[in-house]
């Protein structure tokens, strides 16, 4: 059973909906592509989304709670505001 269930906006926009009901939104560009939130990172989101794009890839949190923000470790660039840095 795959972990994530895509929901595709169009050509460049997915929704990733994990089995917990948490939602993380994809954007691929022309050169780079964005991951707004990460989840609670018990599956492996980055995996998952090298399925949907090969372009480098950026996460930005939303905000620092767990459901958003426990997947980042999976990066090497994630950006957060600086007051929901824990």
């Amino acid at each position: 059973m795959n972990y994530f269930i895509d929901i595709k906006i169009n050509e460049h926009i997915y929704q990733i909906k994990d089995r917990m009901g948490v939602l993380m939104t994809l954007i691929i560009g022309t050169n780079r592509a964005m991951l707004i939130d990460t989840g609670y990172g018990i599956y492996n989101i980055l995996e998952h989304v090298k399925t949907l794009t090969t372009l480098p890839l950026v996460v930005v949190n939303t905000h620092g709670h767990m459901d958003h923000s426990c997947g980042n470790y999976l990066f090497e660039e994630i950006y957060i505001h600086e007051k929901e840095k824990t």
